[in-house]
């Protein structure tokens, strides 16, 4: 992820294949290390995680037209994450989206 400038601000990595993946990895040039996980492979529910393991955000992933990739995320933050950890939990969340969804489909665009 780059800002408006075109600077680093992030890099986001999956160890495993990208569509089937129950973690994304969120590396910050400030802000440490996130790690976006959810407990089943299917599951809909993920956490979002701060390199000293606690929990900034929870992420509901909706049902709402799953088959064509066009799924909504609700995302709990918790009251101690700032507002720049809050634009990095949903950068990674369209990062997740688009590895998950448009990258692995006969919908996809994204490149």
């Amino acid at each position: 992820m780059t800002d408006p400038e075109g600077d680093l601000m992030a890099e986001v990595r999956s160890p495993g294949r990208l569509n089937h993946s129950r973690l994304l990895v969120v590396r910050t040039t400030e802000q440490g290390t996130f790690r976006i996980t959810r407990n089943a492979l299917l599951g809909r529910a993920w956490r979002v995680e701060d390199d000293r393991d606690g929990v900034i955000a929870e992420v509901a992933v909706s049902t709402v037209r799953s088959l064509d990739g066009l799924q909504g995320y609700r995302v709990a933050f918790d009251r101690q994450a700032g507002s720049e950890q809050r634009r990095l939990v949903v950068g990674g969340l369209v990062c997740l989206q688009v590895t998950r969804r448009w990258l692995h489909s006969p919908q996809g665009n994204a490149a």
